[in-house]
């Protein structure tokens, strides 16, 4: 593949991904499925935050909802839908499950020019068996969720901040501190670092308060603590992230 046909192509599945959260935003705010999801939000996400946006992943029962805008074609290519085969009395039937059926509530992940790269969703439940975050398939260890909307503020103040969760991150930015990014997992790879590095030398880790999060902290001052400074704001005990600790504490000097 051409250089210039890997380009379109990249282009082209940006597009793609922005018709789908375009729909996906439509469903959250009409369908009648999408109501445990817009309730979810308004205890969460209680008011409108510049440069996020969510939207409702239909369940299985429900994928339907999404064909009837966006052809199963280009679901299935972009890795949201993939096909199951039924046998049923020596007869077969295909059917369709979604992706991100389990996590209904869905976020664009953009890169850093602003390109949906993929989605991410989130589940609403309290259902531990079921994985909180579900990302479709894209290089998430080459891309930071949040980047584009931090960038111009970590330039700013010439700083960032560096979660874990895209709600921890999302909360930060409700919260006013619009430099946040997350790494959409506990793992701080080379391209991150590079990534920030392009902002910004002064780098606050705020992993979750929890063994991997505690191991991350550990593992990337170490390897990069020569290379910039890196500090770390430790959360007390009681909270186990920036997202529920900026929920349920008034004292925000901790991020300064």
């Amino acid at each position: 593949m051409e250089l210039r046909d890997f380009s379109y192509d990249v282009i082209r599945r940006s597009e793609l991904f922005a018709e789908v959260m375009s729909v996906c935003l439509t469903l959250l705010k009409h369908s009648d499925c999408a109501e445990p999801v817009r309730n979810y939000l308004k205890t969460r996400i209680p008011n409108d935050i510049n440069g996020f946006s969510f939207g409702y992943f239909p369940n299985n029962d429900n994928i339907n909802l999404l064909f009837q805008f966006i052809p199963h074609e280009t679901l299935e290519k972009l890795g949201l839908v993939y096909k199951k085969f039924i046998y049923d009395s020596g007869c077969s039937e295909t059917i369709y499950h979604g992706v991100l059926s389990d996590q209904n509530l869905v976020m664009p992940y953009k890169n850093v020019y602003g390109d949906i790269v993929g989605l991410v969703g989130r589940r609403i439940s309290d259902d531990k068996t079921i994985s909180k975050y579900k990302n479709t398939s894209m290089l998430k260890g080459m891309n930071l969720f949040g980047i584009y909307e931090a960038k111009n503020y970590i330039l700013e103040k010439d700083s960032v901040i560096v979660v874990e969760g895209q709600f921890d991150c999302i909360t930060c930015h409700r919260y006013g501190f619009r430099n946040t990014v997350a790494l959409g997992g506990s793992a701080f790879t080379k391209f991150h670092f590079n990534l920030i590095n392009r902002y910004t030398n002064n780098i606050k880790l705020l992993l979750d308060n929890d063994f991997a999060g505690i191991r991350e902290r550990n593992k990337i001052l170490k390897r990069y603590g020569d290379l910039a400074n890196i500090s770390s704001i430790h959360l007390s005990d009681c909270y186990k992230d920036i997202d529920e600790y900026l929920r349920n504490n008034h004292d925000h000097s901790l991020l300064e």
